[in-house]
């Protein structure tokens, strides 16, 4: 099976080059919001009706080339179809390129890349790692991205044949929560506090920065809004580092025991549990969608099998005899069989419990015998 690897190339941008690709972008970022109006307006997001009626508008306006001008459609067209996102605004920070206007020349650590006033050819700054996996690779697809202080990077999409996905004979539950970001039911847990601590000092400083900039003199408003562009995003970098690491654990210790991950689904969480108001930051802040989208990518590159099974009573369901036990905070108690443990490991065993059900089916000890002589299995 194949899958896509994105592959993140650092740009060497002589300062002529970078006022083209800045302007580039510029123009790539009014184009998507002239097509998001018009979609809008019109109550238009099918690709070929925003293709039909933009199309010639974005080529004069914008002086895109043809390709281009495709692509600002292509972006806009899904962002029109979500009612969330129907009437976001664009930035100058990307731009997509498909087989047409660009390039790559592995070889050479060169790549082609159409601009507002022709061609440009460019160095690439590549990484041990970049070229073994470029090597062979001819990519169709690539986004120029505009990072901090004024660097440039291509993400280039390249195809790879992902290893066959192992057999499990045996489970690893991944219990997902806040004062614990996540915990295995192997026992591993990985501590919530310090990131907790973390967002908390981040979200003083944005306060008093903010309440600077809109009390303090001219001068003063003017750096401290300076400042919290300069901090913009700090948090989120911190948290997607941290998410990284663990879920590289956690593949890499499945994939040492020929283990099957298994996730509850957790899709409208926010939604479903209440908080009181001083807490509604850190949930709102929980990136647990982004964890499990690293396990899940990381997972299919290492052939480890990723399961998801029903989030109800997990918490509250005893590991050892699945009876409904206590759990006050971090202790859970069942008065069936006695069993003590911390919440969270018992929930992880539980999770893995379940998902061993969905692997083995009506092998499985959830299993239940019908009138009929079958089985019904997880």
């Amino acid at each position: 099976m194949e899958t896509i690897r994105t592959l993140s190339c650092k740009l060497v941008v002589p300062p002529p080059v970078a006022a083209r690709i800045d302007a580039t972008l510029e123009a790539f970022a009014q184009a998507c919001n002239f097509v998001a109006d018009w979609g809008n307006e019109h109550k238009k997001h099918r690709q070929y009706d925003l293709h039909k009626g933009c199309y010639r508008d974005i080529r004069e306006r914008f002086g895109l080339s043809a390709n281009l001008a495709v692509r600002a459609i292509a972006r806009v067209a899904p962002r029109l179809a979500n009612a969330k996102t129907r009437h976001s605004r664009f930035k100058p920070t990307s731009i997509d390129y498909d087989a047409r206007i660009f390039k790559l020349d592995v070889s050479s650590e060169t790549v082609s890349l159409r601009l507002i006033e022709g061609r440009c050819i460019l160095a690439l700054a590549l990484g041990d790692f970049q070229r073994e996996r470029l090597a062979g690779q001819s990519p169709t697809s690539a986004t120029l991205k505009k990072g901090r202080k004024n660097r440039y990077y291509l993400d280039v999409q390249v195809k790879e044949e992902a290893p066959p996905t192992q057999d499990a004979d045996d489970t690893l539950g991944v219990d997902l929560g806040i004062r614990h970001i996540a915990t295995d039911s192997a026992g591993h847990q990985f501590q919530g506090q310090d990131l907790a601590d973390y967002r908390q000092h981040r979200a003083n400083v944005r306060a008093r920065l903010q309440a600077k900039a809109d009390t303090g003199s001219k001068q003063t408003r003017k750096a401290c809004r300076r400042t919290l562009k300069r901090l913009s995003g700090r948090e989120r970098r911190h948290q997607k580092r941290i998410n990284h690491e663990i879920s590289k654990q956690l593949v890499a210790y499945a994939k040492k025991h020929g283990l099957a991950i298994v996730f509850e689904v957790l899709k409208g969480i926010r939604d479903r549990c209440r908080f009181h108001k001083e807490q509604r930051r850190a949930l709102h802040s929980w990136a647990f969608y982004q964890l499990q989208q690293f396990v899940e990518y990381k997972a299919e590159s290492a052939g480890v099998r990723v399961l998801h099974v029903d989030p109800r009573y997990t918490s509250k369901t005893c590991a050892d005899c699945l009876h409904v036990g206590v759990r006050r905070q971090d202790d859970f108690s069942c008065k069936n069989c006695g069993q003590r443990s911390h919440a969270d490991f018992n929930a992880a065993r539980s999770i893995a419990r379940f998902g061993l059900a969905v692997i083995r089916g009506e092998y499985s000890l959830l299993s239940c015998a019908l009138p009929s002589g079958g089985r019904v299995g997880g």
